[in-house]
């Protein structure tokens, strides 16, 4: 069918025209709600990984046991801040 073409196989007006888009980079590029999403913690993996091991030693243990065995560890789960 003349015209129409795979969505890979399609240029974009900036390859073609050769020209860059000024200012339109990193973050600019995010929608404004990507841009204030807020961030994970750091401690999110080792979290996840500590949560993952309660379970396993824990079987039956769901969210509600698990929650304050993290909390005698220290860790601040379930919090609004």
């Amino acid at each position: 069918m003349p015209g129409s073409t795979a969505g890979s196989d399609r240029a974009s007006a900036t390859e073609v025209a050769g020209v860059e888009t000024p200012g339109v980079s990193g973050v600019e590029a995010l929608s404004r709600a990507q841009r204030y999403l807020p961030q994970r913690p750091d401690d999110e993996v080792q979290l996840r990984t500590r949560i993952i091991e309660l379970a396993r030693a824990y079987g039956q243990y769901g969210y509600k046991r698990i929650t304050p065995l993290l909390h005698a560890e220290g860790w601040r789960v379930n919090r609004g801040d």
